[in-house]
């Protein structure tokens, strides 16, 4: 069988503070910058966060955490 392309993707990292250590728990939210449209996650007890099925675009990406600075992200 063959597949075909895809015409989504996924956007994954992981939040880390300062001093490296891993942030759990923060609030991730997913903008698409042509259309205003959002989605959010939430990273896990190793910081990592995973947003799949995302339409082709540019994105900001904000992460925001008791305790911690928001810091958006375009990409």
């Amino acid at each position: 069988s063959i597949q075909a392309q895809q015409s989504t993707g996924r956007i994954l990292g992981t939040v880390v503070g300062s001093t490296g250590a891993a942030v759990s728990d923060a609030q991730i939210t997913i903008t698409n910058q042509d259309t205003a449209a959002t989605r959010s996650a939430t990273s896990g007890s190793d910081g990592l966060y995973n947003v799949p099925q995302l339409a082709a675009g540019q994105y900001t990406v904000e992460a925001s955490a008791t305790g911690f600075r928001a810091l958006p992200l375009n990409i």
